[in-house]
């Protein structure tokens, strides 16, 4: 970085890469895209910190797919299709909150934390219906590296530590079971490509971010560490010519960058500088054109 300061330069790609148009418009490309990517990768959907407690739950929607996430009275996080088994309706609107069972507020068939139908609203009219095969549609879920990881295919397998590769040991140092949610917000955006392309570049920031960021970050100055899919992505602050008068053995590189970390497709953390922290995770809406993203923003425990 201190290399790239020196000589007004950043880390670039062999050459030229064009993308056309249709890359981020065409739909049957889209929901290739959706049913390919969003729908059989791990995706991390909610944090540690947001499912502190037994009955603690998160519902989203992802890709059209609505997900229930719930900590147990186990104390494990399981996620389902936010979907009564008997007529289909929404167990509880998007969002977060607690409970210690979950009813359906169109025929009161009540769940359990772990999902289990636990009893039927006239359940004695139904004839021998059996309860224990009408538990919420459970979808492959993995709690890990501050994250809850989820398939929205049911059925499917998957292998969160395979998956992130030596990338899992940068999330870990981050330690993000381990901090303070301070708030959330929702932001709505363009198509999912166009919303992630700006975490992964500084070409913005200098314009863009004039009077925020802009004002300690070097703009157009970006190193690119790559784990298969996923990037670590490293910024310099301006204060990194003051290690031109230090001498080597005194430096705090912490001081003077800033990382980002993009778990593809659809996670972002960035702005790790001293107390607080920033984690995106963006969802795709229901046509190539829009998006949403939550934003998180942490505090370091006192």
């Amino acid at each position: 970085a201190l290399e790239h300061y020196r000589n007004n330069s950043t880390d670039q790609a062999p050459d030229i890469m064009r993308m056309p148009v249709d890359a981020y418009i065409d739909p049957q490309r889209y929901q290739h895209e959706i049913n390919t990517i969003f729908k059989r990768l791990p995706l991390a959907l909610a944090m540690t910190l947001e499912l502190p407690e037994a009955g603690s739950y998160v519902a989203v929607r992802m890709a059209g797919v609505p997900v229930l996430m719930v900590r147990g009275d186990d104390g494990k996080v399981r996620a389902f299709l936010n979907a009564c088994r008997h007529r289909g309706a929404p167990i509880v609107e998007d969002g977060s909150g607690h409970r210690v069972r979950f009813t359906c507020p169109y025929h009161a068939w009540v769940y359990d934390q772990r999902g289990g139908l636990e009893r039927m609203y006239g359940e004695h009219t139904f004839g021998d219906v059996d309860q224990g095969a009408l538990g919420l549609e459970a979808l492959p879920c993995e709690e890990n590296y501050g994250f809850v990881w989820v398939s929205l295919t049911p059925g499917a397998t998957f292998d969160v530590d395979k998956w992130l590769g030596d990338f899992g040991a940068e999330l870990l140092s981050l330690d993000l079971a381990n901090w303070h949610l301070y708030t959330q917000r929702d932001l709505p955006g363009p198509g999912w490509k166009v919303t992630w392309d700006g975490y992964l570049e500084a070409y913005h920031h200098n314009t863009l971010h004039a009077n925020t960021v802009g004002k300690y970050t070097v703009g157009n100055l970006l190193l690119q560490d790559t784990f298969g899919p996923h990037q670590l992505i490293t910024f310099a602050r301006r204060s990194i010519a003051e290690l031109d008068k230090t001498p080597q053995s005194a430096w705090k590189p912490a001081e003077h960058v800033r990382l980002i970390h993009s778990v593809f497709p659809n996670l972002s953390i960035s702005g790790v500088v001293g107390d607080h922290c920033l984690v995106s995770v963006l969802y795709p809406g229901s046509d190539p054109f829009s998006t949403l993203t939550r934003q998180t923003v942490l505090s370091a425990k006192i």
